[in-house]
């Protein structure tokens, strides 16, 4: 590094001076002008001035004129040598410089991209709506499947009127368990093709309600479009937990003109925004990718209520209001359900079918340790995820089906206990024990294989179908069947096998011909 600076210091040196030579040579040959003479005031229209000072700047403006003259020669002479980066002229970047550079640019850019990032993560909504992807920002909008005939806004005439939602953000902060989820949507209302700005002078959505609206705030954008949110309730139904499906509901009624003034008709602005997340569901409300479709639909109907109406406030009749209905289907993600429900209990049960395999008599302890720390296990996984559903008054699938495990796990465990408590005393080392183990072997590895196929492959699946009152007594009969079953196949071993043969000692009188 010091030999290059060096190197560097002399070639300045030699330019500045082979520049100077060249300087004075070509101010040499090109001569100096003359001074600047400043005559009398009626020649130049000028103050008049003495000898003296125009001598003194005659010389300043000869010094001048030399200075620049020189620096223009010395520019000329560095340029024309090449060498003009030494006065700032032709100025080249080094390359190690550049690189730098570029790798600072490059930070800079890294930088920013995390922290745009950062910023649109910090943008999603405490519900779990996440922002856009780029992909999604290019799709169409997801427009509604529709109940009722859907027409053009232009067509609609009073007393009709074409309404439309479009969600824009969804969330919740249970995963719907409570029955209340958030809400923000788009609202539109239309009549003869233009955007409905006032109804019998005021705004029309002070004339509406939201039925299952537990509050909402609106906005309003315009004539006839306004931005809703708030917190809507809806009935859950688990009976598939945890692979169920929930229906959430937006229904707008009429509160005060009656169906023959205001009539609700869906219009084709109804929709679904592509970029609506859902925590604990699908990450994506399309069902394919390539939809255009939204799993939501719409319909209109109307609501009856007791009384009179504004034009006969003391009549007792019934008075029919218009509603428009919005609902939007979700379903819980398959793969999730089976690796957080699925999968646990049938891990817990695995050293409850290795069990069968046991000795039943010598490893018998072993058998019922096996079976009975599943028992407690099951137990604490059940707590555990049904302690975050709500109180219901019927069972959900998960319940369902943990239920068919923990009654697998209980016909293991009475398996080994009867097992135990009736040959434990008849064991022995001789043949006759031996064939005794393989026989109540057989026995086990049939209550094995028609305990998992009956409860799992018949019982649970139809249990899901049919009703649980004809249901529970099946389960029941079907395990007093296995109980008698088990008794006889118990009493028919005790009968082939004497408890004299089984305790492996030989007969007294063996040798009576000696």
């Amino acid at each position: 590094g010091m030999l290059r600076d060096c190197g560097r210091m002399s070639l300045r040196m030699l330019a500045i001076v082979l520049a100077a030579v060249f300087a004075c040579s070509s101010a040499k040959s090109s001569g100096v002008k003359p001074p600047v003479e400043y005559h009398s005031a009626s020649e130049k229209g000028k103050p008049s001035i003495d000898l003296a000072d125009s001598r003194r700047h005659g010389v300043r403006a000869r010094d001048v004129q030399h200075q620049h003259e020189s620096l223009s020669s010395l520019k000329v002479g560095l340029n024309h040598m090449g060498l003009g980066q030494i006065l700032g002229e032709d100025k080249k970047e080094d390359p190690i410089s550049e690189e730098e550079k570029d790798k600072k640019k490059e930070a800079k850019e890294d930088k920013k991209e995390v922290e745009e990032k950062k910023k649109k993560e910090e943008g999603k909504v405490d519900a779990g709506v996440e922002v856009m992807t780029e992909e999604e920002q290019s799709t169409t909008i997801l427009r509604c499947r529709q109940e009722d005939e859907v027409m053009d806004p232009k067509d609609v005439n009073a007393p009709n009127v074409s309404v439309g939602i479009y969600v824009t953000n969804l969330g919740s902060t249970d995963g719907l368990v409570s029955g209340v989820y958030f809400a923000e949507f788009l609202f539109y209302l239309q009549q003869d093709g233009e955007p409905l700005s006032e109804f019998e002078g005021r705004d029309p959505i002070e004339q509406l309600g939201f039925s299952n609206a537990k509050s909402f705030t609106y906005k309003s954008y315009g004539a006839g479009t306004y931005l809703v949110s708030g917190d809507f309730f809806f009935s859950p139904d688990l009976r598939w937990y945890p692979f169920d499906q929930q229906d959430l509901r937006i229904v707008a009624e009429q509160m005060e003109s009656p169906i023959t003034e205001w009539d609700f008709v869906p219009s084709n602005s109804n929709g679904l925004s592509p970029s609506v997340r859902f925590p604990g569901w699908l990450s994506s409300l399309k069902t394919v990718k390539t939809a255009s479709k939204a799993p939501c639909f719409t319909s209109a109907g109307v609501k009856v209520y007791p009384g009179g109406s504004r034009a006969d406030p003391e009549s007792m009749n019934n008075v029919t209001y218009s509603k428009f209905s919005y609902t939007l289907t979700l379903e819980r993600p398959v793969m999730q359900g089976l690796l957080t429900h699925v999968m646990p209990p049938i891990v817990v049960f695995l050293p409850t079918l290795y069990s069968y395999a046991l000795d039943p008599v010598k490893d018998a302890i072993t058998k019922m340790s096996l079976s009975g720390g599943g028992l407690i296990s099951l137990i604490f996984i059940w707590r555990g995820i049904s302690g975050s559903l709500p109180a219901l008054d019927y069972l959900t699938g998960f319940d369902k089906y943990i239920f068919c495990f923990f009654v697998s796990i209980s016909v293991a465990l009475s398996f080994s206990i009867g097992t135990y408590a009736n040959f434990a005393h008849r064991s022995g080392s001789g043949a006759s024990a031996s064939d005794l183990r393989e026989m109540l072997s057989e026995v086990s590895t049939r209550v094995c294989f028609w305990s998992v196929v009956l409860i799992f492959f018949v019982f649970l699946p139809l249990w899901m179908f049919i009703d649980p009152v004809i249901m529970m007594p099946c389960g029941l009969l079907l395990l007093v069947v296995g109980c008698l079953w088990c008794y006889n196949e118990f009493e028919e071993i005790k009968l082939s096998y004497d408890p004299q043969e089984l305790s492996g000692l030989e007969p007294k009188d063996v040798r009576l011909e000696d």
